[in-house]
């Protein structure tokens, strides 16, 4: 695992400490090639989400990634649009013998339904495939494209809604 997603993961598991006045929200959702649990931290101009999951191909493995978003005209509790980026273990193709996790990066649009206790967002993305080799077998970077749905509970619904 690359180090810098290694030190967001840890930075993810002492960012609840740091946030109280923040939103958090944690979820699951799916994307392309993946299934995700994640974890979300945002204040009323964007947010920085954390995914960790497994890939749907047999012995796709695990992947981890990130995305850090802005609001377009709303902030984090509230209907409406977002825009951001992502990075991370995006894809797993067959590359000679065994199957190989893509990382890649892009940006991303998405539309967000928030209710005092669940946010459910609907996303997709554009970005590039790091070019991957394997022995004798490689790969070219290709477009890569990011479409997903997750859903997200909130873990101060009291403090959210009042902010609605």
């Amino acid at each position: 695992m690359p180090r810098f997603l290694l030190k967001a993961y840890i930075l993810m598991l002492v960012l609840p400490v740091w946030a109280d006045p923040w939103t958090q929200y944690v979820g699951i959702g799916s994307f392309n090639n993946g299934l995700f649990a994640h974890y979300q931290l945002g204040n009323q101009y964007g947010n920085v989400e954390f995914r960790a999951g497994q890939f749907r191909q047999m012995g796709g493995g695990w992947n981890f990634n990130m995305s850090a978003r802005r609001y377009i005209e709303q902030d984090a509790n509230v209907d409406g649009f977002y825009v951001g980026a992502y990075g991370g273990q995006v894809d797993v193709v067959q590359l000679g013998p065994r199957l190989q996790r893509r990382t890649g990066l892009g940006f991303e649009m998405g539309y967000q339904w928030v209710s005092p206790y669940v946010k459910e967002e609907l996303f997709g993305g554009l970005g590039v495939d790091r070019q991957e080799s394997l022995g004798g077998s490689s790969m070219q970077a290709t477009p890569a494209f990011l479409v997903g749905v997750s859903v997200a509970l909130d873990l101060h619904p009291k403090r959210s809604a009042q902010s609605h």
